[in-house]
This record gives C-alpha cells, structure tokens and sequence, in this order.
C-alpha cells in the first residue's frame, strides 16, 4: 500500500511539472506577439528608447535614463532620490550605454564597468531603484571600437547579440545568454571569413533574424537569416541583396526594400511578392504595424554626407528635406507625408500608439497615429535637455 501510494505521489508530480513545463513551452512556441518578452518591433536598430507598459524610456544624451509617463504627460529623470544631483555614475538613472531593451518590466543596456575597458550586460528596473551586472561581454583596449554588441536584442528570455572581438580574432560571432545572471554564452553561428560580419538582429514568433553581410571589391551584398528558437534550425530566408537594403519583421513577414521595389515575405508560406515598385530607393529606413508602413528617408541623408568632405550649409539643407512617408498596409496608397521638426540628424521609431522622433538623444517628440493624416499635424515634445 505505501508503495502505491508513493508512485501515485511520483507520478502526480511528474504530471504537475510536465504540465507547467508544457505551459511555459506553449507560451515560447506561440507565433503571436508577447509584449512582455518578445523583441518590441518597429523600433530603429540602434535604440536608445524603449516601451514600458505604462509609458517610454529613453537616453538622453549623457546616457541618463529619462521616462515618460504616458497617465500625466510628464518626463522625468529615472532616479527616485531627492538628494542626487544627478551628475555622475552614483545616480540611479546613469546607464553608460548608448542603447537599451525593455522586457518583463526592466531595462537592459551594454556598458563599460568604470573605465577599465570591460563591457558588462547590465540589467536596470523599470523604477530605477535597482540595478544589477548580469554577466561580462567583451574587453577593449584603448583606441579599440566595437559597438555591435550594441544593437542586441530580447526575445523570450534571451539576449541575442554580436562579437566581432574576442578569442576569434575579428570574425563576426552571433551569441545567445538567457537574461540571467553569471549566464552562459551560446554560439548561435560563427562567421566564416573575416570578410562576412553579422548585423541587425530580430525577433519575431519563434525565430530570430539577422543580417550578414560580405564585404567584397567589386560587389558587397546582404543576405537575411534567421534561427529558430526551437529547433536551432540555421535558414537563409532572402539571398543576396543590396548592402544597404533595410528591413524589419512583423507578423511573421519580412519586408525588405530591393533596389526600387518594396517586398514582404510569408514567413509561414514562404510566399515573397512585391508590395511596391519604384516608390523609393533602398536607401531607406522601412518601418511597418498593423496599418501602416512608414518609409524614413533619414537613411538616404545619411548616405549622401558620408560622400561629403565638407558639410557646411548641405547639412542643414538635407535635414530639412528629412520626411516620412506612410502608407496604408492594406491598399498600399500613400496617406501622409510627415515632416520631421529638426535641421540636424533623428531617429524615427514606431510604438503602440504613437510615432517617436529622437532628436539626437537632445530631444524627444511624440506624433499621435489617430493625427496622422491631419493636415500639418504636431509633433508633441516631451523632453528636452535645454528644459
């Protein structure tokens, strides 16, 4: 009898942590979009803001940690002590990165530990009140540069995130760490050449999407990957394409701009047709949500100063011709054309309900989506470093 009663004991537990095992796993293999732990879409790669579940955060220019609450309308600096000034690394708001995520309710950033040349993968909470080293990345030397560990992303319950220093010399390696402390590292695909380096990584359902890129003399080209979360499957989904073709994933489609022509690719059907032909260049930023495709030309600006030897008055001139061209996803019209407020350089993001504009980390403005097709309509401030 008490042995029935202990394999009745074992078996009822086994039953109870397959079944939250199998919760769990039901929950990472959904294709649907979880908000609090899956790659938050439409925001620019390199992203010094993120979405909170009741407002934004952003870094200013200092790399202080600002936050908008959506209920007030107010910003504020991240640091809840009265007596901080505010000014150096003591402050609860201080980052030292140039770029962060958002999931389960905190903030994650790569920053240098003082300035010893060690890059550590930190963890702040959503309050500030709290901030903790997660596990060590990357050692520089002075004159050294590596920022593309920079542009990591989440997606459930995983940092994914690129080395192109360490033990291997200068190839390009693609990582993965679950977003806990002393983590280890998993290689995900180690470049093959010192002329191929990864870039721009996604998440999006259950598969992770990511650049290479092959740098050659006479033609460099990009291709698109991607690494199933499940079965660690490698794919190459788009071969061989421009360099500086852009590209993002939503709802399980890739849209990538192909010379002239805009595509969208089925992730489910493999289907791969062509939404828009000789709209715009490739030297554009390519945003999409549910209704929209917004199409950024601060890329193709960008292009044209690097040709420059001197900037001088071009620079402001360029700026001004800096828009933002939305089109309905269904119809595929055009429906607005945005003027950016700005004669210097910004990042353009895309959130929940509102349209985002980084003024060079200085200053941050919030467009409306209902306002979108309103005449003139007004990019709302809501922080300045000179306020």
């Amino acid at each position: 009898m008490k042995k029935l009663i202990i394999t009745i004991l074992i078996l009822a537990t086994t039953f109870s942590i397959t079944a939250c095992g199998n919760s769990e796993n039901a929950q990472y293999t959904s294709e649907e979009y979880l908000p609090e732990s899956d790659d938050q879409p439409n925001i620019a790669s390199l992203r010094s803001f993120a979405e909170g579940n009741f407002g934004y955060y952003f870094l200013d220019a200092l790399s202080y940690v600002q936050y908008y609450d959506l209920e007030s309308g107010k910003s504020h600096i991240l640091c809840d002590n009265p007596e901080c000034t505010h000014e150096d690394e003591k402050c609860n708001a201080y980052a030292g990165g140039v770029t962060m995520r958002y999931a389960d309710g905190n903030l994650y950033y790569v920053a240098e530990e003082n300035t010893t040349g060690d890059f550590y993968f930190w963890k702040k909470s959503g309050d500030g009140t709290k901030t903790e080293k997660l596990f060590f990345m990357f050692h520089l030397e002075d004159g050294e540069l590596e920022i593309s560990s920079t542009g990591f992303c989440l997606h459930r319950g995983y940092v994914y995130y690129i080395l192109d220093v360490g033990e291997n010399g200068t190839t390009s390696t693609l990582y993965r760490r679950k977003l806990e402390k002393n983590a280890k590292a998993e290689v995900i695909e180690r470049s093959d050449s010192e002329t191929k380096a990864y870039d721009r990584i996604l998440g999006c359902g259950t598969k992770i999407y990511y650049s290479l890129i092959e740098y050659k003399e006479d033609e460099s080209y990009l291709q698109i990957n991607s690494y199933d979360i499940l079965t660690g499957e490698l794919q190459v989904e788009v071969s061989k394409i421009e360099k500086n073709a852009d590209y993002c994933v939503y709802d399980n489609k890739i849209y990538y701009t192909v010379q002239k022509n805009i595509h969208a690719r089925n992730m489910e059907t493999g289907e791969d047709e062509i939404i828009l032909s000789g709209e715009f260049s490739e030297d554009m930023y390519l945003l999409v949500d549910d209704k929209y495709l917004y199409f950024n030309n601060g890329r193709d600006i960008s292009e044209r100063l690097y040709q420059l030897d001197t900037i001088g008055d071009k620079l402001k001139e360029w700026y001004q011709e800096n828009k933002v061209y939305v089109y309905d996803k269904e119809s595929l019209e055009q429906v607005a054309i945005l003027s950016i407020p700005t004669d210097t350089g910004s990042v353009f993001h895309v959130v929940t309900n509102y349209l985002i504009l980084n003024i060079n980390d200085e200053e941050y403005r919030i467009l409306n989506k209902d306002k979108v097709k309103d005449e003139n309509p007004e990019w709302v401030k809501i922080y300045s470093s000179l306020d």
